[in-house]
């Protein structure tokens, strides 16, 4: 089925059609224009897209209207405005005048700030030197402390090691010294002298050790004898004695271990003050293991074990066996 002329009709509109003749009784004649629905609707949409720009420009409002009850007032004073060659005056009003000013003078702090910036930044750049410079003297400083404690090191060890030379040519030196324990000491403020000091150590030597030939000072020479000490009341000072032969001191020392066991008298060989506090921190030691039914001695710097050796190790302040 096709399209009618009425539809046809309906649809194109009736403008190529004569104009409508309307009857009326009245004597003017009315005529009317047939107008096509493409034509409307385009040009409602032409209206609105304008509106809608131009609401959206900010140019003007949804409803303008006079912001002064009295126009008249405005328009008189656009009018003394005027100058006199008919141009409006660059006048600017209270609230431009402020403007201006409010801007000048945020132009002003803007220039102060850009000052103080700027030496903010210069001091900024100087105390990045100085730090530069201070961490160059701090790194300097470290490797001078690590050389000074690597140097300081090196000298412990050297002087440790001179220590033990010297102390081990002190007990070479003393290797003819003899100390005698409980020799009898006289009574009284009276101090004795080298000459009685030897009389008694040759009497001990001959009486209590057995040397019969002690008193002759070809075969036991004696250098020099003496109290050791300050002289206190009540206790006996020992007494050292310097043979002329280490091997004669040797064999004294060897025989009055021997017989004087036991007895108030007591021999021992002349160490130096390194050795001696060593010895005496081996003593504890040595009474432990000969309590435990172990044998024990003290041989020089040492403590001998069940002929196992060992030496003190003052950071563990304890006994360790030599290797």
């Amino acid at each position: 089925m096709g399209v009618t002329v009425e539809v046809w009709r309906a649809r194109i509109g009736r403008s190529g059609q004569p104009p409508i003749r309307c009857k009326a009784k009245s004597k003017f004649k009315m005529s009317a224009i047939v107008i096509g629905r493409k034509f409307v609707t385009g040009t409602l949409r032409v209206a609105l897209l304008v509106s809608v720009i131009l609401l959206l420009s900010g140019d003007i409002e949804e409803n303008p209207g006079p912001t002064s009850p009295k126009p008249t007032a405005r328009r008189e004073t656009r009018q003394t405005r005027i100058t006199t060659s008919g141009n409006i005056a660059d006048q600017p009003s209270p609230s431009a005048a402020s403007t201006a000013r409010t801007n000048v003078e945020t132009i002003e702090i803007l220039r102060e700030m850009r000052g103080e910036m700027h030496e903010l930044s210069n001091d900024m750049k100087r105390v990045s030197g100085n730090i530069e410079r201070l961490t160059t003297q701090f790194d300097k400083l470290q490797t001078e402390q690590c050389e000074l404690k690597q140097e300081n090191a090196a000298l412990k060890t050297r002087v440790a090691g001179l220590e033990a030379k010297l102390d081990k040519q002190e007990n070479q030196s003393r290797r003819g010294n003899v100390l005698f324990f409980g020799v009898p000491e006289k009574d009284g403020a009276t101090l004795e002298s080298w000459e009685e000091c030897e009389t008694a150590v040759r009497n001990v030597m001959s009486e209590n050790i057995g040397l019969h030939d002690a008193a002759e000072d070809s075969v036991y020479g004696i250098e020099r004898a003496h109290r050791l000490g300050r002289k206190v009341q009540g206790k006996t000072r020992p007494i050292i004695v310097k043979f002329s032969r280490d091997k004669v001191a040797s064999k004294v020392l060897s025989e009055g271990r021997r017989v004087l066991k036991g007895s108030s008298i007591g021999v021992s060989q002349d160490y130096s003050e390194g050795v001696r506090n060593v010895r005496k921190k081996l003593i504890p030691f040595m009474v432990k293991a000969r309590e435990e039914g172990r044998m024990a001695s003290i041989k020089f710097d040492k403590l001998v074990i069940d002929k196992r050796t060992y030496t003190y190790d003052d950071k563990i302040e304890n006994i360790v066996p030599t290797i």
